[in-house]
């Protein structure tokens, strides 16, 4: 990488280099005190952080570190050969923040792909419990009902005690065959083989009766199921649901709004609510994951979420996926 130092820097050998930038880096030196030559470095370091767009707050706390060993690395060389050391010092500096800043960017990438992986196995096995669940327990219950229907009948006129007592029996059994089915659309909603659409319909009606809170549905655009992956599909259901969750726990709210859109080459959703808001810029609280949520499931499709709120104004969050033209 260049460096737009002094015209009268003089090169160092590498060995030499190598020797001096660990003798400055590994330095403890005091954070006050420019030293002799400060000013000159200063100015150096100033071209510096300006020519490659570094804040001073990323360099310059080592950079004045760097100036303030002058005094003692001065002793016996001329002013050019210091401005060499100040201005490999800071280099290695450079050199080091975009290690770090690849290796954070690294790591981040790691992480991201780990928690789709996660989010994918996770959708793999909600998916195979459902599926096991009706093929298994909901058709076993069913058989048991027709058997105590039977029995049902049959008991009417010449057992009147058991009659009632098989009824019901018969009662509860069809209870447990209507949270069984609760539990296999909760775990993946035929409606989602349906298209998005037609999930977000259907969970809209679920949210307005098991919370109370009036949900309206407009849409913009011409749906087209086919334009979209069950990857997208599934995500942006679960997105829904993950705002509307946000919605019943925190807004206070009375009425939710939810806009889906597609153009070409993209769709988008806005969930907008008429609760009490809150400061999207405040710190997230502990154990609060919602919204770190949402931007995970988006950003997995490299979509963009964008939240607007205030206090006793409601909240918008908008959400916008590409998709494949037609």
């Amino acid at each position: 990488m260049p460096i737009d130092a002094p015209h009268h820097c003089v090169p160092v050998p590498h060995d030499r280099r190598s020797n001096m930038q660990n003798q400055m880096i590994d330095a403890d030196l005091p954070s006050d005190g420019l030293g002799r030559d400060g000013a000159r470095a200063l100015r150096l370091i100033e071209r510096i952080e300006s020519r490659y767009g570094l804040a001073p707050s990323r360099c310059c706390g080592a950079a004045h570190s760097v100036v303030a060993s002058n005094d003692s690395l001065a002793a016996g060389h001329s002013p050019p050969k210091v401005e060499v050391l100040v201005n490999d010092a800071l280099l290695a500096k450079i050199f080091q923040c975009e290690r770090a800043e690849e290796d954070l960017r690294n790591s981040k990438k790691k992480l991201h792909d780990l928690l789709a992986h996660h989010r994918l196995i996770k959708e793999e096995e909600r998916k195979r419990i459902s599926r096991e669940i009706h093929d298994t327990l909901g058709q076993n219950l069913l058989a048991l009902r027709l058997d105590i229907s039977t029995l049902h009948v049959r008991s009417s006129s010449r057992h009147p005690r058991l009659h009632k007592w098989v009824g019901s029996a018969l009662d509860n059994l069809d209870g447990t065959i209507k949270s069984v089915r609760a539990l296999i659309a909760d775990l993946r909603p035929f409606q989602l083989d349906l298209g998005l659409e037609a999930a977000v319909e259907w969970e809209l009606i679920k949210f307005t009766r098991t919370s109370g809170i009036a949900c309206n549905l407009a849409k913009e655009g011409k749906m087209e199921a086919d334009t979209m992956t069950d990857e997208q599909t599934l995500t942006l259901y679960r997105t829904l649901q993950e705002c509307l969750s946000n919605v019943s726990r925190h807004s206070q709210a009375t009425k939710v709004d939810v806009v889906i859109g597609m153009a070409p080459g993209e769709f988008w959703m806005s969930v907008s609510d008429n609760g009490i808001g809150f400061d999207p810029g405040a710190p997230r609280k502990a154990g609060s994951f919602g919204m770190l949520g949402i931007g995970e499931r988006v950003s997995a499709l490299d979509g963009e979420v964008s939240v607007s709120s205030a206090h006793s104004q409601g909240t918008t969050v908008t959400i916008s996926v590409p998709i494949a033209s037609r």
